[in-house]
């Protein structure tokens, strides 16, 4: 990684990151397994540098943010991965996200956003928080493309951390 992408926008530092939902499936993995995260679902093609990247980053803001609707997709998710890291990461969960900030955006409000129809109920509620001016961590390249059209900060991972 170089040292340019690490220097953050002042206002994104003290304001928050939003972190989707791959992402956080990333973190989870990293702290619990982290000599399995290839193998895991929904996480090929990342590793132990991987997360490590993502947690250093991630510690340059002040709060992080999550919603109800990237919460409950982590938790089907992880519903996927083998034992015991299934269970162990229901545990994690039970006191790491806790120390997320939450926001929620009713569904009807989503789904009166024009990027429901393409992108759904998780990424519809995403682009209504962000534009809050939060910083946005993901891996779904549409919703980079749609948070990048409305001008709302965006940092794909998948081009950044990999």
């Amino acid at each position: 990684m170089n040292a340019a992408f690490i220097v953050l926008p002042e206002t994104h530092r003290f304001r928050g990151v939003l972190i989707d939902t791959g992402l956080l499936l990333l973190m989870a993995a990293g702290e619990l397994a982290p000599n399995r995260i290839p193998q895991l679902p929904r996480l090929h093609g990342f590793s132990f540098e991987h997360y490590r990247r993502l947690r250093d980053y991630i510690r340059h803001f002040r709060s992080r943010v999550t919603t109800p609707h990237i919460l409950a997709e982590v938790s089907n998710l992880t519903r996927q991965w083998p034992e015991p890291v299934r269970s162990q990461a229901f545990g994690h969960f039970a006191a790491s996200w806790s120390l997320l900030r939450e926001r929620h955006t009713p569904a009807r409000c989503a789904i009166g956003d024009s990027a429901f129809l393409s992108l759904g109920l998780t990424d519809a509620g995403i682009l209504q928080i962000a534009s809050q001016r939060l910083l946005v961590l993901t891996i779904d390249r549409d919703l980079t493309g749609a948070l990048a059209q409305r001008r709302i900060g965006v940092v794909n991972w998948g081009d950044f951390g990999r």
